[in-house]
C-alpha cells in the first residue's frame, strides 16, 4: 500500500518490471537468432545450388568438345575409365577427375557422416568445403551431388541436380 508521501517503486514492482523486460528481449534475440541461422542456411544452399549449376554447365560444355559415342559409352569421357554408378566431377581446368583413379571410388556413401572418406580433388571451398560429384545412369541422365556440413555442424546437407544430356 502506498501513501501519498510516498515516492518510487517497491522492490516487488522493479523485479516484476525486469522479469517482463527479460522475456520480451529473450524472445526478440531468439527469433532474431532464428532468422540468422536460415539466411545463413539459405546462403549455404544457393552457394551449393551454384556449384552444381557449375559442373552441369561445365559437363555440357564438355559433351559438345567430344564426338558422339554409343550408348553404352560415356559421351565425355573417352579414355574408358568411367562406367556406371562410378563418381568423377569436372575441375575448373575442365579436366574429368575419376575418384576411381585419384583416391576413393565413390564420393559420397549413404552412411557417410563426415567427409574423411571424400576424394579432396572434387572440393570446392567457398567459405565452406563443398564436396561434390557426378554420377550417371544407364539412360544418360546424370546426377550432380553437392555435400557440405550443416550450419549446426551436426551433419550433412545435400543439393541434388539431375540433368538427361541429349547430343
Amino acid at each position: 500500500m502506498k501513501y501519498l508521501h510516498q515516492k518510487g517503486d517497491t522492490i516487488v514492482e522493479v523485479i516484476i518490471a525486469m522479469a517482463v523486460l527479460s522475456l520480451i528481449l529473450g524472445g526478440a534475440y531468439a527469433s532474431a537468432r532464428h532468422s540468422l541461422n536460415a539466411t545463413i542456411q539459405a546462403h549455404e544452399h544457393s552457394t551449393a545450388l551454384k556449384i552444381a549449376e557449375g559442373q552441369l554447365e561445365k559437363l555440357k560444355y564438355l559433351s559438345e568438345q567430344t564426338p558422339i559415342f554409343p550408348a553404352t559409352e560415356l559421351p565425355i569421357y573417352d579414355t574408358g575409365l568411367f562406367s556406371y554408378g562410378e563418381a568423377f566431377c569436372v575441375s575448373d581446368t575442365m579436366q574429368v577427375v575419376n575418384p576411381a583413379t585419384t583416391g576413393t571410388g565413390k564420393l559420397f556413401a549413404a552412411s557417410a557422416t563426415t567427409f574423411a572418406s571424400y576424394n579432396t580433388n572434387c572440393k570446392k571451398t567457398i567459405n565452406l568445403d563443398y564436396y561434390l560429384t557426378i554420377g550417371r545412369s544407364p539412360s544418360n541422365i546424370f546426377t550432380v551431388y553437392v555435400r557440405w556440413d550443416n550450419i549446426h555442424g551436426t551433419g550433412l546437407d545435400q543439393v541434388t541436380l539431375a540433368y538427361k544430356l541429349d547430343k
